[in-house]
């Protein structure tokens, strides 16, 4: 009888903090204890804090230094007696310093790298250079020696990164990761009870946008798009997530008079986050391309992907939103939303108006997002990733 191959997933933080890479990982882990094909031997995260290796459900938490230092890995992963075909999947670039030693010990296995392309394009990898191009050549050489593949989340990330000089033939697309099980429509009964749980307005129509509070993200344009609009009075905007720019929303917030019809929840659980799709009406956050300088360098930072909107879709939320990074690739126009140009604050005012005026027209693309949504699904991921590892076997 055929063995079933085995996984370990490398993540980075252990709790992980909110974020799309982040939510992928945790996701990841919950879909691959539950499916039959492949068995998950464990999952290895690092920790800040100085502590001692903690096994928690399959759980293995490293102090930090594991992520420049192979030989606390590679004794970890020893431990775990794999076999040739056995698979470790780092679902982020941090570790990127002690893959090319890991490969070397363990040349027999697959290793499989996901990146969101903003990672590589950045190439924040400290003690390999002054320089950006620098840093990034020491990136993409070792992608290109030892990993056996490299997983992206979009087309726009492919071409992005592929420009870098990594090897097109190591490659893969892979968009999405959603449970559409979780993330579903409700009843309207359902929807209000959710909205008296948390205490939100039950007569307002609800705009939610999820995502970590960071400039590139575009959340005061749709602040300014909600300030001009003509049917603010009948809106409440509820703001999932924390990050830098707290202070700095709420104090334009402030300036715009919209204190009284915006909620800010702060980070949410990834377990309890559905609900606050299911009790909202529109989702709607507006990324733009941003130039980040870094040390010797600078690249455009933007939304490669955006699982929120994959989220959001499958539970049945038309979107509204820019058109820009690998956006469009998720969102379709006039299909399961609106797209429009970055930092058109009118244009995005008169989507919003357009769409909480016209109920059918929300349900409509409602029902068509949560269709698309299912082509996102973990169970459609999972073969995609099942298919690496036969690639890789029939080499």
């Amino acid at each position: 009888m055929k063995k079933k191959p085995k996984i370990v997933l490398i993540v980075d933080h252990y709790p992980p903090p909110a974020g799309g890479m982040e939510a992928h990982a945790y996701e990841l882990c919950k879909i691959l204890k539950d499916q039959k094909k492949m068995e998950l031997r464990a999952v290895i995260g690092f920790c800040s804090e100085k502590k001692e290796l903690n096994y928690i459900d399959k759980t293995i938490v490293l102090p930090q230094k594991a992520t420049i230092q192979p030989e606390l890995i590679y004794k970890t992963i020893k431990k775990l007696k794999l076999e040739e075909g056995d698979v470790l999947f780092f679902n982020s670039l941090y570790w990127i310093r002690v893959i090319p030693e890991l490969k070397v010990k363990f040349p027999q296995m697959i290793f499989l790298l996901r990146s969101g392309g903003n990672d590589i394009a950045q190439s924040e990898i400290r003690g390999k250079g002054k320089a950006l191009k620098e840093r990034r050549s020491f990136v993409v050489d070792s992608i290109n020696k030892s990993v056996d593949f490299l997983i992206v989340n979009s087309r726009y990330s492919y071409r992005k990164i592929c420009r870098f000089g990594l090897n097109k033939n190591k490659m893969k697309i892979v968009t999405g990761g959603v449970d559409v099980k979780r993330f579903k429509p409700v009843s309207i009964s359902r929807k209000l009870k959710l909205r008296e749980k948390f205490k939100l307005p039950i007569d307002k129509i609800i705009i939610v946008s999820s995502c970590r509070l960071v400039s590139f993200k575009g959340i005061d344009y749709v602040l300014r798009a909600i300030s001009q609009s003509k049917t603010k009075d009948s809106v409440h905007y509820l703001l999932i997530g924390d990050g830098p720019e707290r202070e700095k929303i709420m104090c334009l917030a402030g300036r715009l008079g919209l204190q009284n019809i915006i909620t800010m929840t702060g980070e949410v659980s990834i377990d309890l986050i559905h609900h606050y799709y299911q009790l909202s009406d529109i989702y709607c956050h507006a990324p733009i391309l941003k130039r980040n300088f870094v040390l010797g360098g600078s690249y455009i930072h933007t939304e490669t992907m955006g699982r929120s909107f994959c989220e959001a879709m499958s539970t049945g939320l038309p979107i509204i939103t820019t058109n820009v990074g690998g956006v469009p690739e998720v969102v379709k126009d006039r299909e399961s939303g609106r797209l429009v140009p970055a930092k058109d604050v009118r244009s995005l005012r008169e989507k919003i108006d357009f769409l909480i005026l016209n109920e059918s027209e929300r349900q409509k693309m409602g029902l068509r997002g949560r269709k698309i949504a299912k082509d996102f699904s973990w169970e459609k991921v999972l073969e995609k990733y099942y298919l690496l590892n036969k690639l890789k076997h029939d080499k």
